[in-house]
């Protein structure tokens, strides 16, 4: 059982936690690429701290603090100037790295000699998403993903804020029985008590199929081996890898799925989806004609955010038929900061203990000076890392299966399905191959 004191530790992460300095020394998404498209800020709460993205005139990304140190107007309404971003209230204009460069009004020289200056923190762009690094410098190198460094595949972003702290969801991930119950026989039911029928015998999906369940440190976290059986009764194992300290990956065969999450602050935790499809060649020819290269190509990355389910309270059920709306439900239903000191823990949470030992050790590390798991400081292995995938033989019939938009992750709300489905085509054809077995 976990003591009130190791939960603060673990949970808390503005400046001058502990847990917040490991945090900042690794990057985190704060923003797709599409989401700034059509303005020139954004506003980014992160790690406990406001800020302001924005792009300047010459098509650069800046990350610098919220308010202006004049008269503390919000940088949101800034405008793009140069190298820089003006203050819309007296137009006091500060370049990426934070330094005042004009002070409109003043004598001059002022700016060089006042020497105001905001926080600033570097951005980098991957693959349709912005990641910003808020440790000590120099930053260390951002970490290439397979997924984020692929090139020729359409993908999307889904994103949703979880007004829950960041270690739960987490947890969640990493829990191993709740698939089962909360993702099968929940699901079923969710379905039943809104009038649909169910859409597989979980009795039949988890006693014949699934076998056995490990976990393993690896390179770049851990990962969880699920041992099954397919139809024809050959043996299977599928590796989901958790990447520390806040990712994962997961998804359909064709759609692999990379979990990214961004601690907002201790109550709050955006989750990024970035989902990679993996089209046949045939189905890529076909689409072309109609949507065009940008996409296909993965030139452009659509995105959207998706609001939170409803919060705790009596459950709306027809609101509970996605996984996501699942697990997003359920961490809420823990509280916003989940007191682990009050909790249980079986055999079952033997992936969850795994992780909170990973977060312990790799604290010790900042105490020792040295950098943790996952920060990169040479360009290999960072040129590009890939993670497992699951096979494209089986294990997906693990997952509720029907005719349209399957329910598992986030492919209720993909942008990229979206198109698909307006064109008429069945997306089974796109998740799992042509001639996929009907569900």
């Amino acid at each position: 059982m976990m003591t009130p004191e190791d939960n603060e530790l673990l949970t808390r992460v503005g400046p001058g936690t502990k847990m917040g300095e490991l945090l900042r020394r690794y990057w985190h998404p704060i923003a797709a690429s599409d989401e700034m498209t059509p303005r020139p800020t954004k506003a980014v709460r992160i790690l406990g701290e406001s800020l302001v993205l924005f792009r300047d005139a010459l098509g650069n990304f800046g990350l610098i603090g919220d308010r202006c140190p004049h008269r503390r107007a919000s940088l949101l309404f800034g405008m793009p100037d140069g190298d820089g971003l003006r203050c819309a209230y007296h137009g006091w204009r500060f370049d990426r790295a934070g330094q005042c460069t004009d002070m409109p009004g003043e004598p001059p020289r002022a700016a060089e000699k006042r020497r105001v200056s905001v926080a600033s923190y570097p951005v980098e762009e991957l693959g349709g998403l912005i990641f910003a690094y808020l440790g000590p410098g120099p930053a260390p190198r951002l970490p290439r993903w397979g997924l984020l460094a692929e090139s020729g595949l359409p993908r999307d972003i889904v994103t949703i804020d979880v007004p829950c702290n960041w270690l739960q969801i987490m947890e969640n991930s990493i829990d191993r029985l709740h698939f089962e119950w909360l993702h099968i026989r929940f699901h079923n039911f969710a379905l039943a008590q809104s009038g649909q029928e169910p859409r597989a015998d979980p009795s039949r999906e988890i006693a014949s199929q699934r076998l056995a369940d490990t976990y393993e440190e690896t390179e770049y976290g851990f990962a969880k081996r699920t041992s099954f059986r397919r139809p024809d009764g050959s043996e299977r194992s599928a590796i989901l890898p958790f990447v520390f300290p806040t990712g994962g990956q997961t998804g359909l065969p064709r759609a692999p799925c990379l979990q990214l999450r961004t601690p907002i602050d201790d109550e709050n935790t955006r989750q990024y989806f970035y989902t990679l499809y993996d089209l046949e060649i045939e189905m890529k020819a076909r689409l072309r004609s109609q949507l065009g290269d940008e996409i296909l190509d993965g030139k452009r990355v659509q995105h959207l955010q998706i609001p939170p389910p409803p919060p705790p309270g009596e459950p709306s059920y027809s609101a509970l038929l996605s996984n996501v709306y699942q697990d997003v439900s359920i961490v809420m239903s823990q509280g916003r900061i989940h007191d682990r000191s009050q909790e249980q823990p079986g055999s079952s949470d033997k992936g969850v203990m795994l992780y909170r030992s990973l977060l312990r050790r790799e604290l010790a590390k900042l105490s020792d000076g040295k950098d943790p798991i996952n920060v990169f400081r040479e360009p290999s292995p960072n040129n590009r890392i890939e993670l497992p995938r699951r096979p494209k033989d089986g294990v997906s019939s693990l997952y509720p299966r029907a005719a349209g938009r399957p329910s598992g992750n986030v492919q209720l709300w993909s942008p990229f399905l979206s198109q698909i489905e307006r064109l008429g085509i069945d997306l089974n054809e796109v998740l799992f191959g042509a001639g996929s077995p009907p569900p």
